[in-house]
């Protein structure tokens, strides 16, 4: 499938925060028809393919327009769509057809849009021209467009679904009535989906042949009006489905193995550890590191062999550990970790990276910083040389995750444990891989728990992949990261934001409902536990604050602990694994979604522990989750997106140039407004968008104002509407960017070079 941009969505704003409120009509007018080929009367000759009827448009100026563009061939030849004459503001999706123009440009009320669509069947071709006429609204449009601002479809985004199986969506639009639901398949996918226009639901049932192949389809909610949609009062979003690769297939072990087979074996320095981080994904990523400490000595910061934190595709950085790494075993000291950073815009020189996913404060290299990411996020965590100089890695999804990974020993290493560890604790073969091959968690992530491109505070607006999903919160990473709550980041967006221990589990209010989760979920207790939530004896679950168990773990006393929370009620020990169901000291009993869920009547409100154990058997999914591995090797390695993923990874590079932000930026004016700082040396702005404002006086908002003293003497000052930045009197736009982010410093804006 021909992807668009930077990773397959359409590169402008038709797709993001205006939504693409569409028209689709199907109009006989005249069109230009153009035929490639040549051939003579003989009817037995080759047809060329035959593109359904456009027609001219016309679209009201604020509103969008979308046409559905299809073709077939008379020989049932494939057949390859393209289009030509694309304005600015527009953009076509040729695996599905779907053309979108946002008629937001004044100027093309008087000069048409002409855009030519075309047809290939790998030999001949047809083409098609449309005229489009942008007009001005008239009453009855000027009210409906009132209406479509407030006139929204839920967000869908991407999914996967194994073939045999059934995906099911809710889609759900809101602001209008009555509401009829429509879809736009590209030709593949067509056979095998579902949709009922008037509820909404959606179903997608691949077939076996479709394994690993992924799909685009354009989901429509409109008012219907006559046999088609109303031109104003309409929205739609295009999403990208994936007929998943069975996790952990035979074929996707095997190009596994065949990778690794050829890559180096890392060799440590004498008496040292070694580990090798491997990209098996076919992007840029950037890898990070932690500053370990042994409590009592200076952390120390470490960097690749290879002297850079890029991660190119397929390919392998080396970081050997130091002595300062080994035994961080007393209470107080850091442990190594180690994870990947996925979508960075990265300057190494001046020790930035602004990245999607695992971004420690916006600093390219972690390590010398000493952070740790927030958010979704897998982590590779160490103990090197435990007291029977064994290791003892784990891969935590605590948080959540952004890519699937694996730890191997490689390099001399014994397979069966040494030292007093139990065989279900020992990385061996017996427990290897970890992790499914080929697995993804973003894939089927419930809608609730993705983070996507456009709920992080420095996605380009306007961009491509708005939806795409980023990252996959677990239960607990849910409920910690809620700064839109707390007021870390605006309404809308996701970032760092945890309750505080004092807080009411009132789940009648948003925060009460995010406090009630959070505390079982991430086993919340002060420093210390000093009101005993965990560890205090019992005799029955309901002796257990906080949604505890009582856990008989083999010692002559109960006592209360945390649980997992699972989704269904069985889960095999093959994905489930350690549990108590094989050993009672393993861990405790499992708990149930419904436990906690039932008295909020939101079953969607928890993922279960168990849906990651689905890809990640051996990962540490909830905070005292039994999933530490033992190891006497000297050298491992860390792979990240273990045999690959057919989930879009957003691809990592340089921090782009202010002036090439999308127009919403107002570049010019922002430059303008920032001349002097950049003057005085400011190399990196921090680009946010740039709404239109009002100034007033701040104790009569009636009573307009250019300079405080436009408001006295009994006015207040002079003030404005903007969120962020003043109103910039000669443009009346606010000046809401940052004119100077320093080296290494974080921002929630867009970072961008000066230029």
């Amino acid at each position: 499938m021909e992807r668009h941009a930077e990773s397959g969505r359409p590169s402008d704003r038709c797709t993001t925060s205006a939504r693409c409120r569409a028209v689709v009509v199907a109009t006989t007018l005249a069109l230009s028809l153009a035929i490639g080929g040549c051939g003579d009367d003989d009817q037995s000759a080759q047809q060329p393919p035959v593109l359904a009827l456009i027609g001219n448009r016309t679209v009201v100026l604020g509103s969008d327009l979308l046409i559905a563009v299809s073709a077939s061939d008379p020989e049932g030849a494939p057949v390859t769509l393209s289009a030509s004459g694309l304005p600015d503001n527009s953009y076509f999706l040729p695996d599905s057809g779907i053309f979108c123009l946002f008629a937001d440009s004044e100027e093309q009320l008087a000069q048409p849009v002409r855009v030519t669509f075309t047809a290939n069947d790998g030999s001949l071709t047809s083409s098609r021209t449309a005229t489009i006429r942008v007009v001005r609204p008239d009453a009855a449009a000027t009210i409906a467009l009132a209406v479509a601002e407030g006139f929204t479809l839920d967000p869908i985004g991407d999914h996967s679904v194994a073939p045999g199986q059934s995906l099911t969506l809710q889609l759900s639009a809101s602001g209008a009535s009555p509401i009829v639901y429509r879809m736009y398949p590209q030709p593949g996918l067509a056979p095998v989906v579902t949709l009922d226009p008037d509820t909404g639901e959606f179903r997608f049932s691949p077939t076996a042949a479709q394994a690993g192949k992924e799909f685009e389809i354009t989901f429509q909610a409109c008012v219907p009006e006559g046999r088609g949609c109303n031109a104003i009062l309409q929205v739609h979003e295009t999403v990208y489905l994936t007929a998943a690769a069975v996790p952990g297939s035979g074929d996707c072990a095997e190009k596994r193995a065949i990778f690794e087979a050829g890559l180096p074996i890392p060799v440590p320095t004498p008496g040292r550890y070694v580990v090798q981080l491997v990209n098996e994904s076919d992007v840029t990523l950037l890898a990070a590191a932690n500053k370990a400490f042994v409590v009592g000595h200076e952390p120390k910061a470490v960097l690749p062999r290879e002297g850079t934190w890029l991660l190119g595709p397929k390919s392998v950085l080396t970081v050997d550990i130091p002595p300062e790494w080994e035994s961080t075993i007393p209470k107080g000291s850091v442990g190594p970790v180690f994870w990947a950073r996925t979508g960075c815009r990265y300057d190494i020189a001046h020790n930035f990276a602004q990245c999607e996913t695992g971004d420690c404060g916006g600093v390219y290299d972690c390590s010398q910083a000493g952070r740790t990411p927030p958010g979704p996020k897998s982590l590779a965590e160490w103990t090197f040389k435990d007291p029977n100089n064994n290791s003892a890695p784990d891969i935590s999804v605590v948080d959540g995750v952004n890519l699937n990974m694996d730890i191997v020993p490689v390099g001399p290493h014994s397979d069966t444990p040494v030292g007093p560890v139990d065989s279900h604790f020992w990385l061996g073969t017996a427990n290897l891989p970890l992790t499914k091959c080929g697995g993804d968690l973003r894939a089927g992530c419930p809608s609730a728990f993705q983070l996507r491109r456009e709920q992080l505070t420095f996605f380009i607006q306007g961009s491509a992949g708005a939806e795409h999903v980023v990252g996959c919160f677990s239960n607990c990473g849910q409920y910690k990261f809620q700064g839109q709550l707390t007021g870390a980041c605006p309404a809308g967006f996701r970032c760092a934001g945890e309750p505080a221990f004092d807080c009411d589990p009132n789940i009648a209010t948003e925060a009460g409902r995010v406090c009630y989760y959070w505390k079982p979920f991430c086993t919340a207790v002060p420093e210390g536990d000093p009101d005993h939530i965990y560890g205090r004896p019992c005799t029955m679950d309901a002796d257990c604050p906080q949604h505890g168990v009582c856990w008989n773990s083999g010692n002559p006393t109960a006592v209360c602990a945390p649980s997992a929370f699972n989704k269904n009620p069985d889960c095999p020990p093959d994905v489930c694994t350690n549990q108590y169901s094989q050993k009672i000291s393993f861990q405790p009993p499992f708990s149930l979604c419904s436990e906690l869920t039932d008295a909020t009547g939101r079953p969607d409100d928890c993922i279960g522990d168990d849906t990651f154990h689905e890809v990640m058997p051996r990962g540490l999914t909830w905070p005292n989750d039994p999933q530490t591995y033992y190891s006497d090797a000297k050298a491992f390695r860390i792979v990240f997106a273990p045999g690959g993923t057919s989930v879009p990874i957003t691809d990592s590079g340089p921090i782009p140039n202010c002036s090439t932000l999308p127009a919403d930026y107002r570049y010019a004016e922002q430059r303008q407004s920032c001349r002097d700082v950049i003057s005085a040396g400011a190399i990196f702005g921090g680009a946010r968008l740039s709404p239109s404002c009002i100034r007033y006086c701040s104790k009569d908002h009636n009573v307009p104002c250019v300079v405080d003293t436009d408001c006295q003497p009994n006015n207040g000052v002079c003030s404005s509407d903007c969120a962020i930045g003043g109103c910039n009197p000669q443009t009346l736009h606010c000046d809401s960017w940052e004119c100077k982010v320093a080296d290494g410093d974080a921002s929630n804006a867009v970072l961008c070079r000066w230029d």
